[in-house]
């Protein structure tokens, strides 16, 4: 069995249309399904990703109280009581170990687990996840290994409920060909090919979810700082794993956000107010280049304040091509306008 599935994962199927439960005609104004303006040196032309059960009337300003804690103890027991620990060592707010049988683990604010192969699965990325096929293998079904990936964790009391989980597949041919254009681009070097080669035993899940307020995902701390880091992509997930037909081989859990209930509302500003900010940073810029945008999304922002404390705010994430195709991504806050520049 390796059929095609019809149906879009969790992800795809939030994200087509804007606002499909509410129907007000005043919030199709403020988020219409696809937006376009052309303005001198910049082209705006895409669908807004705002998800379907968003509700501009009765959204919360989130408040982030601190990090959340998982059950370390429980993962200790299911990871590695009754097995031989051959390293164990503490860093920062992490006690890492080392088993004979050559996996690591990782237990305390994050939680990893590593299985020696997964290092050649990791180093095979897509630049995009939205365009990855998405089909069941023989060993078992994307969705199934998703509710494999869940138990862990609600086993080890994560709170899953608030993470929305997608997955693809990517066949060992697949991973071939990938790792190939890799190589070709210098990405990886010949010592890293992986020996012997792909075959189907390499079928494997990449699974990943995003935490999520009120319907809208949320981009943690790290990725709203740095434009490097600032890409919105299934790498930059707060839960990843792998899994093939041998069970997983790899699985990363950050901690989760605690958030604090709020009664303020929020105010939104209209998505073609967020687009004249836009067309105006690009139009200021004293270069002779033209300038794309091909995404926007709706997300919420974690950040630090002056004094080292959570933040959040819902912002537009835009990812912007320039005629040499090099791309870079812009932030406005969703309810001041305001540009948040990424050093």
């Amino acid at each position: 069995m390796n059929r095609d599935r019809t149906d879009s994962n969790t992800s795809n199927r939030l994200y087509m249309q804007t606002s499909g439960n509410v129907g007000s005609t005043e919030q199709r104004y403020f988020f219409p399904a696809s937006y376009s303006e052309q303005s001198g040196k910049i082209n705006i032309k895409c669908n807004l990703e705002v998800p379907q059960e968003f509700e501009m009337y009765n959204f919360h300003i989130p408040k982030v109280k601190d990090l959340r804690q998982y059950n370390t103890g429980k993962a200790y027991t299911y990871f590695i009581e009754g097995k031989e620990i051959l390293e164990e060592q503490v860093q920062l707010k992490n006690t890492y170990y080392t088993l004979t049988d050559g996996s690591s683990i990782a237990i305390g604010e994050c939680l990893s687990y590593d299985l020696p192969e997964s290092e050649i699965y990791r180093r095979i990325i897509r630049s995009s996840e939205r365009m990855a096929p998405q089909r069941d293998f023989s060993f078992g079904t994307g969705d199934s290994c998703v509710t494999k990936i869940k138990e862990l964790l609600e086993g080890i009391n994560y709170p899953i409920e608030e993470f929305s989980f997608s997955w693809f597949s990517t066949s060992g041919k697949e991973y071939s060909i990938l790792e190939q254009r890799a190589y070709e681009d210098n990405v990886i070097g010949s010592k890293e090919l992986k020996s012997g080669g792909w075959t189907e035993d390499n079928d494997a899940y990449e699974i990943y979810a995003w935490q999520i307020y009120e319907n809208i995902p949320i981009f943690p701390q790290i990725m709203t700082t740095n434009m490097t880091r600032a890409v919105e992509s299934y790498q930059r997930a707060p839960i990843s794993a792998v899994y093939n037909k041998k069970g997983l081989l790899t699985l990363m859990a950050e901690a989760p956000y605690e958030f604090e209930s709020t009664e303020e509302i929020a105010v939104f500003k209209s998505f073609s107010e967020i687009a004249k900010n836009l067309i105006k940073k690009y139009e200021n810029l004293l270069d002779d280049c033209s300038y794309s945008v091909t995404r926007a999304k709706l997300a919420i922002r974690v950040y630090f304040d002056k004094k080292q404390q959570y933040q959040a705010e819902p912002v537009w994430y835009f990812e912007v091509y320039d005629n040499e195709f090099n791309m870079e991504i812009a932030m406005f806050n969703a309810i001041t306008g305001k540009e948040i520049y990424l050093r």
